[in-house]
């Protein structure tokens, strides 16, 4: 299949974006661009290239794809993690098992797929959901040494957020 023109890519971004909050669009945005720097840190020629409207598509690696069913997978697991608790160290929903075990009976067809989940939350007026994403992945990538622990690794985002007794709660799921 043909790669959306820049043009087409844009227009599905903007229709996305009305699909999220304030503060789930405003992670996204922040995830995105940090995962922008990384692939343009990596290749710098594909940079020049692009801020010089040089390429035709803009390269999908730069960028997360913000996926509807993901939101809504990401929006389903933050109420039962709400509700039931979270595992950080084992990324699991007591009850529930981890995104894969979740994904592999509700999208089969993505069982192949490797998902990383990060439950977060902290005090409304000055928790800054980013530098806990960020903290997290670099936890993970310095314990486990492994490129699934890096936010490059992934092309697909599914997010979610809810405000609850003075409180934001996150759930993002990561997709390859």
């Amino acid at each position: 299949a043909a790669t959306p023109s820049l043009e087409l890519q844009e227009e599905q971004l903007r229709e996305q974006k009305e699909n999220l909050d304030q503060k789930e669009q405003e992670l996204f945005d922040e995830m995105n661009d940090e995962n922008s720097d990384l692939f343009f840190d990596a290749y710098p020629d594909a940079e020049d290239d692009y801020d010089n409207g040089d390429v035709e598509f803009y390269d999908g690696q730069a960028s997360f794809v913000l996926d509807q069913t993901l939101n809504e997978i990401a929006e389903k697991r933050l109420s039962l993690a709400m509700e039931k608790g979270y595992s950080k160290s084992r990324n699991t929903i007591p009850g529930e098992g981890t995104v894969s075990d979740y994904i592999k009976n509700v999208l089969p067809e993505r069982k192949s797929a490797t998902f990383f989940e990060m439950y977060l939350w902290g005090p409304e007026e000055t928790y800054d959901p980013y530098d806990s994403v960020m903290i997290r992945m670099q936890e993970k990538a310095d314990r486990k040494n492994d490129k699934k622990y890096s936010l490059e690794y992934y092309r697909r985002m599914g997010i979610a957020h809810e405000n609850r007794d003075g409180k934001d709660y996150y759930m993002v799921v990561l997709e390859r």
